[in-house]
């Protein structure tokens, strides 16, 4: 029997998004789901949530339109385990006018971490796949330098195949132990484009040697390294190729600001 191709498990963990005012479409982005203690948060950019620049805080939409929900693209799962794609969640923002999501700011000059997460529960018939979860054994001591390549795993102007994501190849071009502007950012450079804010930004990189032990095995150095949330601003969006990725630890430090 020939063996059946899967999807990348990567590419199971990114989700098309739609930020809504109740069913009127204001924007569409990328999005991943975080377990921490057994709870599960749905992590994008503040600005996909909120609607307005995380910098000058100003309306993104131009109709002024601010987002009350979230439509993400998952899957559908049956009683036997098998999913398919094509489910729609919606996951509202609001409760009695409260955000229901968990921000931080910059207190340097009160511009917004870009990043969000919401705590979810996620419906029986919905499948997701937690990037944290996914990461191969025998990584905990994996890491990235500068130059090396990664990917920004999403979906660019709203393209999606079959409601899986598109890989965007990105190198990583400063070094990912200094921070950027006292932000915990790094920059890429690739040419991502609109609709690809909130993708899960991870390394893949197969083996040398492939290592195997009681605790399971590795093919590939996997590490997830943080947040896509957009470009570093320029006059014309051909003269930046700078991606803005901010680091996976904002994520365990928005939940542990809440949750601790």
């Amino acid at each position: 029997m020939d063996d059946i191709i899967k999807p990348d498990d990567y590419s199971l963990a990114s989700y098309y998004v739609e930020a809504c005012f109740d069913n009127t479409i204001l924007s569409n982005a990328s999005c991943f789901f975080y377990v921490y203690n057994q709870q599960i948060f749905l992590v994008t950019n503040w600005h996909v949530v909120s609607g307005r620049d995380s910098n000058t805080l100003e309306c993104l939409s131009k109709t002024g339109g601010i987002p009350n929900n979230l439509k993400v693209y998952v899957f559908e799962k049956t009683n036997s385990e098998v999913f398919y794609p094509g489910k729609v969640w919606k996951v509202p923002l609001f409760k009695n006018d409260t955000p229901l999501w968990i921000e931080n700011t910059n207190n340097d000059n009160n511009s917004k971490v870009d990043v969000v997460v919401i705590p979810v529960t996620v419906p029986q018939e919905v499948k997701v796949f937690p990037i944290n979860t996914l990461e191969e054994p025998f990584n905990e001591s994996t890491s990235v330098c500068v130059k090396d390549e990664v990917f920004v795993i999403g979906f660019p102007f709203g393209i999606k195949c079959c409601d899986l994501p598109i890989w965007k190849r990105a190198s990583i071009a400063s070094e990912p132990l200094v921070n950027i502007n006292d932000k915990p950012i790094l920059y890429v450079d690739t040419t991502t484009k609109p609709g690809m804010s909130g993708s899960p930004v991870v390394y893949k990189e197969r083996r040398s040697v492939a290592l195997g032990g009681k605790n399971g095995f590795s093919r590939f150095f996997t590490k997830f390294i943080g947040v896509y949330s957009g470009r570093v601003y320029a006059e014309n969006i051909y003269e930046a190729q700078l991606g803005i990725v901010w680091k996976a630890s904002v994520i365990d430090e928005l939940i542990k600001s809440k949750f601790s």
